[in-house]
């Protein structure tokens, strides 16, 4: 398999897991607390190999969520953007942390994309999720999986 093949394949593939797990049906009571997981992957990504996550892509993957999700055009594409200019500026920084404190800083980050959206919903006057709370715990709680799961993706593949 060629070398560029590999590369968007297996980011391809992680984003696309993530838009099927953000994007599938749950109950009431488990979606309040849904992760943020295409969040969660740009975060990884943009930490990991910053230098091949492009935010021009970033706001790509954005607008693809808010078709899927049938939300405020650009709104995701804002947020995730963001995001990942956060996370690419101060990589090195986030790279050093042990993962739990990663964990507090991806809750941080979550938290403000959340508001992000808070705000984008806010200022169309459409109806604004009540608590996002249970969604930036739970998107922290699930860090260290995510973290272990794609960088144990990104060694088999060599990615660099």
């Amino acid at each position: 398999m060629s070398d560029l093949l590999r590369r968007w394949g297996v980011l391809a593939g992680a984003f696309l897991l993530a838009y099927v797990l953000d994007v599938i049906p749950l109950p009431d009571r488990l979606a309040v607390a849904r992760p943020a997981w295409l969040a969660l992957v740009v975060i990884y990504w943009s930490m990991a190999l910053p230098w091949r996550l492009h935010l021009s892509l970033v706001w790509l993957l954005g607008l693809l969520l808010d078709v899927l999700r049938r939300d405020l055009l650009g709104m995701h594409a804002l947020a995730l953007t963001c995001v990942a200019f956060g996370i690419q500026r101060y990589y090195l920084q986030v790279r050093a942390f042990p993962v739990w404190q990663q964990s507090l800083l991806v809750m941080g980050v979550i938290a403000g994309y959340e508001f992000l959206l808070f705000w984008a919903e806010g200022a169309t006057a459409a109806q604004v999720p009540p608590y996002p709370w249970p969604a930036i715990l739970s998107s922290g709680l699930l860090w260290p999986w995510v973290f272990a799961s794609l960088r144990g993706l990104r060694r088999r593949f060599e990615l660099t």
